[in-house]
């Protein structure tokens, strides 16, 4: 008896898969690589003193 199973591979790749996805969302008239949400304004780094 095995104690593992195989993993049954998908016949389509990964890649193909993200494609796939990214052209029905081009299709529905959404852009996937726009940032949907307001960003939030990023300060300098400090010096260790808190300066």
């Amino acid at each position: 008896m095995t104690k593992f199973r195989s993993r049954e591979r998908s016949a389509i790749s990964p890649a193909a898969r993200i494609t796939q996805e990214i052209i029905a969302r081009l299709e529905a008239g959404t852009k996937p690589w726009v940032q949907p949400w307001r960003g939030v304004p990023v300060s300098r780094p400090l010096r260790a003193c808190g300066i």
